[in-house]
């Protein structure tokens, strides 16, 4: 390279610092610091080591990340600097400060390969399945989230690091999708980036054929991205009506919505109209759910809307990036890339044996406070707090876990109702017209459409239970509706090519038919390990159990989220110290109301007990933390 050459790109190089000074859109938005971590500690739940790590690294057949597994932990971070290079985007302490809790599992299982790039927890390597005929046979690997993504907490207390397998994730999503595309144009646009790139995904020896190949395909990719972008963006994410996700948040079902009836739908090159009347803005940001238990629930998800477990498994591993042929007709149709015999697997190991007649959990089971961490329990004020349980809680929430009355019979589904004779918890939806939260997320299902094309062949009478409607193929349907239509077809489609036979899919399903409501509700589920869930409500807009169990005036208009430091008196992250990069929940919000679920001597809507004094709510918050 001549000195011009030279000049040139160092010229280049300070006009992109000039730019990144002046115009945010075009710089990362910065991100809180990590705080110091003396030791970690994963909570006994009732897993070994391996399952643990199985579970962080099982791939669900998603590709998350919009690029080949081999360019994403080869991209730089999208940061500039005179002096020195920047690290890896996937660098450990990076990947933390988005909220993602670093893994060892590359030292695991009975691979050396397990997690070779020592990836986060959540983070799995998928290798390509073709989805049609025309499919390439040797395309690259991707990298996609496990279940473990969203679904595996962590706190911090005394420079330990307590974390919690089926937590609620505290990971920025958004940050990562961020950083990943400025991480592409840097290196396609930043001065010496792209051969640093070329040198760790083919290999420092590769020849010139090699890296313009690459270079050509790396150019293609952003084009491709930029097009998906330009649709998207002023859609969903730049949308007025949207409401801020970031860290512990996610808009889930709007985001399964636009991947699989928006992305999935999506032609690079021709037209695009159904896909565009099927983006919507993210407004029903949830706080990600704690999922012990769960296995054992006759309804899921935060609004009970959901029977058949493989549904709601396929399903998520849809939303977050599994390949499916909705574009295609003939014999191809709905062939998918989800790994539904290991998305089996997963339920199982969450699962456990049936818990009756046990009268007990044998999978995940919730994490107990760890007292030589957080300090020990005041048992006094939690024996009061016991009979408050009894008197404000249990008419909603149900006898505590490891009480007789929580497995009586009165409680649990009639086991005659499947074939293997398998009870399962029931657990009550409460209207939203009574408990009062946000109606956000509870609408999302009833409430908006979804637009297909003929050939897919939807019908709302091909829904278990009954159908959700008369005989015939619609192309505009209720998005619960059509959610599980396209769900269960996937399934099926996999069942068929792989030659499983009727008599085994019911185990594979869970024993459950494919059962969907969409009713203005929220479940109510038990609360043990509930200490560990921070923040609460089902949008995440209450930061502790101290402010849950106050009146509505006397919780937060306001608070951060991103800092991992933990709160063991008033339960919930830290929250009295504003950090350039966290994320600010604004409770006047549409979609972030703190309001319902009130303890108060007035009446009205939301209002669903007494007042508690200030000692009571003590008593209170302190008998949570033994559940």
């Amino acid at each position: 390279m001549n000195h011009l050459q030279l000049e040139k790109r160092a010229a280049l190089a300070f006009a992109l610092l000039v730019i990144c000074a002046s115009a945010t859109l075009s710089c990362a938005s910065r991100l809180p610091p990590n705080t110091p971590v003396d030791e970690v500690m994963w909570l006994d739940q009732n897993w070994s080591e391996e399952q643990r790590r199985w579970f962080h690294h099982t791939s669900q057949g998603s590709a998350t990340i919009p690029v080949p597994y081999d360019w994403f932990v080869a991209l730089e971070q999208p940061r500039l600097s005179l002096i020195g290079r920047p690290g890896l985007l996937v660098d450990e302490e990076h990947m933390q400060q988005m909220g993602f809790i670093p893994s060892e599992a590359g030292e695991a299982g009975s691979s050396p390969d397990y997690n070779p790039d020592r990836l986060p927890v959540g983070f799995a390597r998928m290798k390509d399945v073709p989805i049609s005929s025309g499919s390439t046979p040797d395309a690259p690997d991707r990298v996609g989230f496990t279940c473990a993504a969203c679904h595996s907490g962590q706190l911090e207390y005394d420079n330990v690091s307590i974390r919690i397998d089926g937590g609620p994730s505290v990971a920025n999503i958004g940050a990562l999708r961020e950083r990943t595309r400025l991480s592409l144009a840097y290196t396609r646009f930043v001065p010496f980036r792209f051969g640093r790139f070329a040198d760790r995904v083919l290999g420092a020896d590769a020849g010139r054929e090699e890296k313009a190949a690459l270079e050509e395909s790396f150019k293609n990719t952003l084009k491709e991205l930029k097009a998906w972008s330009d649709l998207n963006d002023p859609l969903v994410d730049d949308h007025h009506d949207s409401v801020e996700e970031g860290f512990a948040r996610l808009d889930a079902l709007n985001r399964i919505g636009n991947r699989v009836f928006g992305q999935d739908l999506y032609v690079h090159e021709g037209d695009n109209l159904l896909t565009r009347a099927n983006l919507t803005p993210l407004t029903a940001p949830v706080s990600y759910p704690h999922i012990w238990t769960a296995a054992w629930f006759n309804w899921v998800q935060y609004d009970g809307s959901i029977m058949q477990p493989m549904i709601r498994n396929a399903g998520e591993a849809l939303g977050v990036g599994a390949r499916v042929n909705l574009l295609e007709p003939g014999e191809d149709l709905y062939r998918s890339s989800v790994a539904v015999r290991q998305v089996f697997e997963l339920e199982q190991l969450l699962a456990g044996e049936p818990p009756l007649p046990l009268q007990s959990f044998t999978g995940l089971v919730a994490p107990k406070w760890p007292t030589r961490v957080l300090g020990e329990i005041d048992r006094s004020k939690a024996s009061k707090g016991g009979e408050l349980y009894e008197r404000t809680c249990k008419k909603c929430h149900g006898p505590v876990v490891d009480s007789r009355e929580f497995w009586q019979a009165r409680r649990w589904t009639d086991p005659s109702s499947n074939e293997a004779q398998r009870s399962f918890l029931k657990v009550p939806n409460i209207p939203v017209a009574m408990l009062g939260t946000d109606p956000a997320q509870a609408a999302v299902l009833a409430e908006r459409a979804i637009r297909v094309p003929e050939f897919l062949g939807f019908d709302l009478s091909s829904l278990g239970c009954g159908g959700l409607g008369e005989p015939g193929v619609r192309t505009e349907l209720p998005f619960a509706a059509a959610l599980g239509i396209a769900v269960e077809r996937v399934v099926t489609r996999f069942y068929d090519d792989h030659g499983i036979p009727s008599s085994q899919r019911g185990e594979l399903d869970g024993y459950r038919a494919n059962c969907l409501r969409a009713d203005p509700a929220y479940k109510a589920r038990p609360l043990d390990g509930i200490w560990a869930t921070a923040p609460f409500f089902h949008n995440g807009s209450v930061p502790n159990l101290y402010e849950l169990l106050s009146p509505v005036v006397d919780r937060s208009k306001s608070f951060p989220v991103g800092n991992r430091t933990f709160d063991p008196v008033r339960v919930g992250y830290v929250i009295d110290q504003r950090r350039r990069g966290d994320t600010i929940v604004d409770t006047s919000k549409p979609g972030n109301s703190n309001e319902g679920h009130e303890f108060n001597h007035r009446k009205g809507v939301g209002v669903i007990g007494p007042g508690l004094s200030e000692s009571e709510r003590w008593q209170l918050v302190e008998f949570l933390k033994t559940l």
